[in-house]
């Protein structure tokens, strides 16, 4: 496992801005770093970095990146609370976030749900993105969905590990199995944090011997308005864990969710497809009972049943198939040399 040992970043060149905003961004207030923690503008440049003497912990593990490892998983399930308990403006305060999310990489899957009380985040309730759509559930408490951009991805922003502080200088534990994972352990404190002087933390991090991911991840920082912003004070908990790696990982959208993309096959010589949230249309040369014919058999294969008697025309087929919650219609119309192919999913209930 490639952690850094503590002779090897005797000097930093590292930014810090990072770490310390972390602690403000779970708040959701601003903190104010300290000069002492920010690049000397008299230091020597290397090229458009800025080489830092930073005091960081005494121990050996330099962990900086809270994601790492996580990408080489093929499914994981990741839990994060962070909890608040103390005073703003001299008045008693608590509040907590519970973060779940669920991964799957082949194919490639996520969701999250969020459990928030005693603060108001705007943040959503529940986020899931799969099948090329991307789902979402606000305060409305409607689920809403949309054609996903992969190169947007929402729930991203919510990997429970990225919001956790890096580590610089955590000291050695000894060796335990946690989650069913064999890990190093270590403890940490503000140092590790880079937050010497502004509060007082205790922390412990497990890292996976084999494939370098945080399996469980435990911080308790206590400051004041220096930590937490203005008016506030008191302490503020991390419990992170690791869970269901690699393993078989079930994805279920809430009822209301609207259908995904309709993933079925299509004919070999489809054209002018169009593609929406439960609906499907495309042309074909093929005749109707030749379309009638691949739908039966490529359907059964994945599992769907027929529902009622096929309907068909020399101009029109009808024909449906079902699957647990799930009723699939095909509505097939020959006009002139081609003929269009229109399949929509509805759920029980819509």
């Amino acid at each position: 496992m490639a952690h850094k040992t503590h002779h090897q970043w005797n000097k930093l060149i590292f930014v810090v801005m990072s770490l310390l905003v972390s602690v403000a961004c779970l708040s959701g207030t601003a903190v104010s770093p300290r000069t002492t923690s920010l690049p000397d503008p008299t230091a020597t440049p290397v090229g458009n970095q800025t080489e830092v003497n930073l005091e960081v912990g005494p121990g050996s593990l330099f962990y900086p990146d809270p994601r790492a490892g996580l990408l080489s998983l093929s499914s994981y399930k990741a839990t994060l609370l962070i909890s608040f308990d103390g005073t703003e403006n001299g008045q008693p305060r608590s509040w907590s976030k519970v973060y779940e999310l669920l991964y799957s990489k082949e194919p490639e899957a996520r969701l999250l749900t969020a459990k928030i009380t005693g603060i108001s985040t705007g943040e959503p309730a529940f986020l899931a993105e799969m099948n090329g759509v991307a789902y979402e559930i606000t305060g409305s408490g409607a689920c809403r969905g949309a054609v996903l951009d992969p190169t947007q991805s929402t729930v991203g922003l919510y990997e429970p590990a990225g919001m956790l502080t890096g580590i610089l200088g955590a000291q050695a534990a000894g060796h335990e199995t946690v989650n069913g994972i064999e890990a190093d352990h270590y403890t940490f404190d503000e140092r590790a944090l880079t937050q010497a002087g502004i509060n007082q933390s205790t922390g412990e991090i497990w890292i996976a011997t084999s494939g370098g991911q945080i399996e469980r991840y435990l911080l308790t920082t206590t400051g004041n308005e220096n930590t937490f912003g203005e008016g506030f004070s008191g302490s503020m908990h991390w419990d992170y864990q690791l869970t269901e790696v690699n393993q078989t990982i079930t994805f279920s959208l809430p009822a209301d969710c609207p259908p995904g993309l309709v993933g079925v096959p299509r004919l070999a010589d489809a054209s002018n497809v169009l593609s929406l949230l439960g609906f499907l249309k495309y042309n074909t040369e093929s005749s109707l009972s030749e379309v009638v014919a691949f739908y039966q058999a490529k359907m059964a294969a994945l599992g769907w049943s027929p529902l009622g008697e096929t309907a068909i025309t020399d101009s029109r087929a009808f024909f449906e198939f079902t699957q647990g919650d799930q009723t699939l219609s095909i509505v097939s119309v020959k006009d002139g040399g081609s003929t269009t192919v229109q399949i929509a999913v509805s759920r029980s209930g819509e």
